[in-house]
């Protein structure tokens, strides 16, 4: 895991970057302890490996729940499976079972590569800690959650190596949860057999369970249970807004940082709905609940998608007593310190035709014929060209980038501090790549997911052209991170300054070549969209747009 990173710099940031570099790589205590194995963990003992030089202790594959297979496929969590001896958690775990994607997709690098193996046994995590720590020092803990639609995704993708930020003084944990059918499929007779009579959230039950391994088991890898931040990209981020507002959740993160994932703020889908959907698809098959269980899991997977149902949280009274709108609107939300973003370039809906006309159907289903005037003066839509670009701009200001603003205002009315940010930094593409949603790839951008190899410092395993500004601006992002899990406060000394979001100040921090803080971008084009209700408000269609994709 050894490479250099680079981008060009901005001359004004040198300075800064540097001081940044410094004090994250400095992480050498003295006193030092190393981190020693076996390490007890509920159900025995683990051992892991050393990580590509001796200052990172990795361990991979740590069950933190029984195997979901059999006659627990589609029930909550069960405790994990004690084990005799010693277990070796050196090789990273099996992805949950899900189908592929397609050849050139942007969303293999966002969400996982084809060839990662997958299974239905798959409820672990990988924890990446630093071997020496202070005596008495407890560390702050990162808990990632990949995205994917919560249809897809792998803890063991390759960018989400924790051994980067580990160096710097944080544990690091990425999980695996339940996904697509197997993670949100509802069903009456489910419904009925549930101590807590509720089905189809097993995969956000799954991250529930995750979280309270960790409470009572991340002290002896060197955390602290009581610094732990949720953090995730896309479906990702649409868990850490649903795990704020969830009462099964409250006192098991004291951090939040939720990107390119608002929230919602329509109805959500009920369990009478989900409900419905399962007893159809059981029908369609003539399966009963027994042979469902029973059928292999790759058959179920492909018999499912065959009706092409959106999977993602479930209102069940259990763990969400109303949908995560309603609760986010009236101030139910976990009292934490919250980081929220989105990306200039997010994605669009599937193969586009670059034509002023199909720009045209877009906008018209989005604001209506009165509107088309105004939205077309506010992109400067005049030729095929740039109706392509206000595309660009119509779907991040009309989705993305309204509905986080949207989700910042709330968690900031509710006196948590708040912290808004805008990723505008290009990322470089590799030589050959089409991407099958973007083509063609010049107009990528800042690509939905794009930061991930950022955030997590990782950008020598990607095959691109990166340069100096490109590390600087990695290392700009763990340091915000590792502030922010530490204290609940991105800044320090050593960082630029990141202003606390209100609805009076409206300050985000851009990041760029560098990050800066300046006023909210795209401010008046949001507020044009925020007077259009969209189809969760009673309003029209939303560009095709998944909530928590």
């Amino acid at each position: 895991m050894k490479g250099q990173f680079g981008r060009r710099s901005a001359p004004k940031m040198i300075s800064i970057f540097g001081a940044i570099a410094c004090a994250c790589n400095a992480f050498a205590p003295v006193e030092a302890r190393v981190t020693g194995d076996p390490l007890k963990v509920d159900g025995g003992f683990v051992e892991g490996s050393w990580a590509s030089n001796s200052r990172v202790r990795a361990y991979l594959g740590v069950p933190y729940a029984a195997p979901p297979v059999g006659n627990l496929r589609w029930r909550e969590p069960q405790p994990v499976v004690p084990w005799a001896g010693v277990k070796s958690a050196t090789t990273l775990p099996a992805g949950c079972i899900q189908g592929g994607r397609a050849p050139g997709s942007i969303s293999i690098e966002a969400y996982g590569n084809r060839d990662l193996p997958v299974s239905e046994d798959c409820l672990y995590l990988n924890i990446w800690t630093p071997t020496e720590i202070k005596p008495g020092q407890k560390l702050p803990v990162m808990f990632w959650m990949h995205g994917g639609a919560f249809s897809s995704g792998s803890g063991s993708k390759v960018e989400f190596n924790g051994e980067q930020l580990a160096q710097k003084g944080m544990i690091v944990v990425a999980i695996n949860y339940r996904l697509n059918i197997f993670g949100f499929f509802a069903h009456p007779e489910l419904t009925r057999e549930s101590p807590n009579y509720a089905s189809g959230n097993y995969g956000l039950l799954d991250q529930v369970e995750a979280l309270k391994w960790v409470h009572n088991n991340i002290a002896v890898f060197g955390g602290d249970p009581e610094k732990v931040m949720i953090i995730g990209q896309s479906a990702g981020s649409g868990a850490v807004n649903q795990l704020m507002v969830s009462p099964l959740s409250r006192g098991l993160f004291q951090r939040a940082v939720a990107m390119s994932g608002p929230v919602s703020l329509g109805g959500g889908r009920t369990l009478a709905s989900a409900e419905t959907d399962g007893r159809r698809f059981g029908s369609m098959i003539s399966a009963s609940l027994a042979d469902l269980r029973g059928i292999p899991a790759e058959v179920l997977l492909s018999l499912y998608g065959d009706m092409k149902i959106n999977f993602g949280p479930i209102v069940d009274g259990h763990f969400l007593p109303d949908s995560a709108g309603n609760l986010w609107k009236s101030g139910k939300v976990a009292p934490v310190p919250y980081m929220t973003g989105w990306s200039s370039h997010e994605f669009f809906e599937g193969v586009y035709d670059r034509t002023r006309a199909q720009y045209d159907i877009l906008a018209k289903e989005r604001v209506g014929p009165k509107n088309l005037s105004k939205l077309a003066a506010l992109y400067d839509v005049h030729d095929d060209e740039s109706a392509t670009q206000a595309r660009v701009g119509l779907f991040r200001d009309a989705n993305f980038g309204l509905n986080t603003w949207r989700t910042a205002q709330m968690s900031a009315a509710t006196g948590s501090p708040t912290y808004l940010y805008y990723w505008a930094h290009p990322t470089p593409a590799w030589k050959g790549q089409s991407f099958a949603e973007n083509s063609p790839a010049s107009l990528l951008g800042a690509y939905h997911g794009s930061q991930v190899p950022y955030v997590f410092g990782n950008l020598q395993l990607l095959d691109r052209e990166f340069k100096p500004a490109d590390r600087q601006l990695s290392d700009a992002w763990q340091t915000y991170l590792i502030n922010f899990a530490n204290t609940g406060d991105p800044n320090s000394k050593d960082a630029p300054n990141w202003p606390k979001y209100s609805d009076t100040g409206g300050m985000t921090l851009t990041f760029t070549d560098s990050p800066v803080a300046g006023p909210l971008p795209n401010k008046e084009e949001m507020e044009f969209f925020a007077k259009i209700p969209t189809p969760s408000e009673g309003g029209r269609p939303r560009l095709g747009f998944v909530n928590g994709r």
